[in-house]
């Protein structure tokens, strides 16, 4: 699904048309925070990660796989549920919102970016297409950070934002270790890679999706009063 900074730029966007957001600091955190799973310890399998994203209602009954969810009615309506029981003057509720966000924003994913990807090659595809694909998103991913003209008040954002857990979907001390990825690895000075040439996901998708995705958050919800 959406990699770090397309949620961060999609949240920036809820944040900017929407002053009324509570914590913003804590909602940009929490708009990275459903994929902090992926520090969890153990071994990880791909049904924590549907769990953290809503996609299920317990990692007991669960019918389909992360990356190949076809059932977007029950994981979008079970998401809006939670934001429609949302209590605002709680002090985890901008971080609340901005996990919701995420989730929105991966569902959109789903439906506009990443199945059709899979079905344009069939339902399936090789090792080597998969690898060229997500080499792509991420280095679309950090040429988004490098023209953000606010990536440095983001990241001191994320710095300054309080983690909090969810339930059983995420633990505090595992956005704790995802919040440390983004501050000491994921943004740290590289050489901007070339993404001009880029054959499945460009540029151009990438800032068009963040735009549409922002608005499928704000039409489910996304926002401070």
């Amino acid at each position: 699904m959406s990699y770090p900074m397309v949620h961060l730029s999609v949240a920036w966007l809820l944040l900017e048309a929407d002053p009324s957001i509570p914590s913003p600091a804590d909602f940009l955190l929490g708009a990275a925070a459903p994929d902090a799973i992926h520090y969890r310890p153990g071994d990880y399998t791909c049904d924590w990660k549907l769990y953290s994203h809503f996609g299920c209602e317990d990692l007991a009954h669960i019918d389909e796989k992360w990356g190949y969810v076809t059932k977007m009615e029950p994981w979008i309506t079970r998401v809006r549920a939670q934001i429609r029981g949302l209590d605002l003057t709680a002090p985890d509720a901008g971080f609340r919102l901005g996990y919701y966000a995420h989730i929105l924003t991966d569902g959109w994913n789903n439906m506009k970016v990443w199945t059709p990807f899979r079905m344009l090659l069939g339902g399936t595809f090789d090792r080597e297409t998969y690898k060229l694909y997500g080499d792509e998103c991420r280095n679309v991913d950090y040429v988004l950070y490098v023209r953000h003209p606010h990536a440095a008040e983001i990241l001191r954002m994320l710095g300054e934002a309080r983690a909090f857990g969810i339930g059983d979907h995420i633990r505090a001390e595992e956005v704790e270790a995802l919040r440390a990825s983004l501050l000491h690895e994921r943004f740290e000075p590289q050489p901007v890679p070339d993404v001009s040439g880029n054959r499945y996901f460009r540029l151009e998708d990438a800032q068009r999706f963040i735009e549409d995705a922002a608005a499928y958050c704000r039409e489910n919800g996304i926002e401070g009063s």
